[in-house]
């Protein structure tokens, strides 16, 4: 067993090595950072969602922080949460990312209303515009609502609730000249490597770790292109979400101190002309970590932790049993994984 093993490391080492050998041959531009950053008037939020399933429905619970920072002041802080179920056999975490992403959404709206010079979102914006609709639910999405206990139509409802926010999020932050980031912590996104032809057995992190060298600095914005389905593509011409220029996005890579992590930074092509604003930005809000400090801050904020979840499911199903015991019995017994493990 041992001899296999490191026979499958040897020649996982040979592949990666040959693939990595790639990069060299590419002559990519990796910038390095400015002496000085810029500390503005900021909001980031970030959310946080657990589940439960019971035998007959899954019982969802999502909330999100937000905050505007700004230099010698307290934070604002802005906060959603939702608490529902569904009753769908699969996809069930592709619907609870719904939810939460439409708590976070919201809470970043309500911060635009606040007048932020930037604001940051968690997650690629190119991410959020491009959202999945599994294969067995997207039918739905074109059909005229049908029964009202179908699941399915449920879980279409919220992917239309949650496109209609983003897509006005993304038309007041233009309207208002508000920079609109995506930060996201741990890319694992092609971008670089599909501009540059490399191998997709890359990702965008490994080139640019490739190509820092232990550096600290920045790449030049590549599009950050997305897949569409063609159902979506009519729904969202149908509806005129992300027209024109809204649904295009640019992305760059971040190494803010030596030999740390590459993040990702997504932002709206309409404000490539910002980008030496948004070098500053990371710059001046550096945690000294390799990364930035508001996500860090809302994110203790919006984390969904075990003894909350408790108390919120055991809040629910006391409600349910109270008012209807036969619907308790149903649907909101244990799962025998959970009783017995």
């Amino acid at each position: 067993m041992i001899k296999r093993i490191q026979d499958a490391a040897h020649t996982a080492s040979r592949q990666l090595r040959k693939i990595t050998s790639e990069i060299k041959k590419k002559e990519i531009a990796f910038s390095p950072l400015p002496k000085k950053g810029i500390i503005k008037r900021l909001g980031a939020v970030d959310g946080g969602n657990q589940t439960q399933s019971f035998s007959g429905t899954t019982i969802v619970a999502a909330k999100a922080a937000g905050a505007i920072f700004e230099l010698n002041r307290l934070p604002e802080w802005c906060n959603r949460a939702n608490v529902g179920y569904i009753s769908l056999p699969r996809n069930v975490q592709g619907y609870v990312a719904l939810i939460r992403d439409i708590c976070e959404i919201s809470v970043a709206i309500e911060l635009l209303s606040k007048n932020p010079h930037v604001q940051l979102l968690d997650g690629s914006l190119a991410g959020y515009a491009g959202v999945v609709i599994p294969s067995s639910i997207l039918p739905y999405l074109l059909k005229a609502k049908g029964k009202s206990d179908n699941p399915r139509y449920e879980y279409i409802a919220r992917f239309k609730e949650y496109i209609y926010l983003f897509d006005r999020l993304l038309k007041i932050a233009r309207k208002d000249s508000i920079l609109l980031l995506g930060i996201s912590k741990d890319s694992r996104a092609r971008h670089l490597v599909r501009q540059n032809e490399l191998s997709d057995a890359l990702t965008d992190v490994v080139v640019v770790r490739a190509v820092s060298k232990g550096r600290t600095g920045y790449t030049p914005p590549v599009p950050a292109a997305y897949f569409l389905s063609s159902q979506v593509g009519q729904y969202f011409e149908q509806e005129k979400l992300l027209d024109g220029d809204y649904g295009n996005f640019l992305t760059s890579y971040f190494v803010l101190e030596k030999y740390r992590q590459p993040f990702r930074v997504d932002f709206p092509v309409w404000q490539e002309h910002r980008f030496d604003e948004i070098v500053k930005l990371m710059i001046g809000f550096a945690d000294g970590e390799g990364f930035i400090s508001p996500p860090h801050l809302v994110h203790n904020r919006a984390r969904f932790d075990v003894k909350t979840m408790g108390a919120t499911i055991a809040k629910f199903l006391r409600t349910v049993l109270e008012k209807d015991p036969e619907l308790y019995d149903l649907y909101l017994r244990q799962q025998r994984r959970d009783q017995f493990g």
